[in-house]
């Protein structure tokens, strides 16, 4: 059985005692624009059409 779970704390959590997660996403034409840098979405779409596979996490030298 599969369990879900929400938010980035237990993301985080999940993917220091495991490893690797799986994750879906909405593809916005903001995302399909997107060049490089942190991607901060503001469209609130809800449409889920992507999946992908999230292996860590940090901070950029502007805090970000």
């Amino acid at each position: 059985m599969v369990e879900y779970q929400l938010g980035e704390d237990k993301m985080l959590s999940e993917i220091y005692a495991r490893g690797p997660i799986a994750c879906t996403t909405a593809v916005t034409s903001a995302f399909e624009q997107y060049t490089g840098g942190v991607f901060n979405d503001t469209t609130g779409a809800k449409s889920l059409d992507h999946e992908v596979s999230i292996a860590g996490w940090g901070v950029t030298s502007g805090g970000v």
